[in-house]
């Protein structure tokens, strides 16, 4: 049991790590046999490790409905854990329980955690996602005073959540000071737009994490030349496939003018002094 206990544990890592690229049908493969582990023995810890495996694999997968059985068991077995909290509330909104989703993710985000800046971001992005857009940029300015300036992780999220509303200078604001935390990228005071278009043709790798948000793909395609596009440098499909809504992008300008000193007080300051 201990060397099944490790194995799974090892396997959660890799679905936890974004960066790892595993196919469908391997996700597939996973969800059948943690399934089947499920309806056996298992038991104690390992029953919580082979649901976060199932959510993750699901999650992977694109299904919220498949993905649903397993955060709802998770919130139940850890009920004050805010990232079981947090992601079931999240995959409520996803499947259409709105109402329940968003009480979940609010209690989650009140709660003191190291993830809260995080919490509120995907808070935001839940809020975004029904059109509520003024109640999404109070919960993303919570994100933006509530972040670790070191951690990757506040970062990316703050990067990926301010594209989703139409804040695409400021996403890439933060995705500057992520790859000056990430991969040492010097900043120098150089505009943010400058070292996305550096980083796209020398280390496109590094923005792996951006395939999947249209509107973060957007925000980094609006920094680069048109010669760029049509010399096929940028390492993604369909990058038009999805725009930001509308709805998101209209008036924009006014609330850039609410969060730029914002933004300059915290990344800049705070990151400028090493944290």
């Amino acid at each position: 049991m201990e060397a099944l206990l490790s194995r799974l544990s090892l396997l959660l890592d890799d679905l936890n790590d974004f960066r790892i690229r595993i196919p469908p049908e391997r996700l597939r493969e996973i969800v059948a046999e943690c399934t089947a582990a499920l309806g056996g023995q298992a038991g104690g810890s390992t029953r919580g490790v082979l649901h976060s495996i199932l959510a993750l694999s699901y999650y992977r997968l694109g299904d919220p409905i498949g993905q649903l059985t397993h955060t709802r068991e998770l919130a139940r077995l850890h009920p004050h854990d805010v990232l079981a909290m947090r992601n079931y509330g999240a995959n409520l909104v996803e499947v259409g329980d709105v109402e329940m989703g968003l009480t979940l993710m609010k209690e989650a985000a009140g709660l003191p955690s190291p993830h809260r800046s995080r919490t509120l971001g995907d808070l935001s992005a839940a809020y975004a996602k029904i059109g509520r857009w003024d109640e999404a940029t109070e919960a993303f300015l919570g994100a933006v005073r509530t972040a670790d300036y070191t951690s990757e992780r506040d970062l990316m999220s703050l990067a990926f959540k301010g594209a989703h509303l139409g804040f695409g200078r400021q996403s890439l604001e933060f995705l500057a000071r992520y790859l000056s935390i990430a991969h040492g990228v010097e900043l120098g005071g150089r505009e943010s737009a400058e070292i996305s278009r550096e980083v796209v043709n020398e280390h496109p790798e590094w923005l792996w994490f951006a395939m999947g948000v249209s509107p973060l793909r957007l925000a980094i395609l609006q920094t680069l030349s048109v010669d760029a596009v049509l010399a096929g440098d940028i390492p993604w499909n369909e990058l038009f496939a999805e725009i930001v809504p509308p709805a998101a992008s209209a008036g924009a300008e006014d609330m850039l003018s609410l969060m730029k000193p914002l933004i300059d007080e915290a990344t800049l300051s705070v990151v400028g002094k090493g944290g």
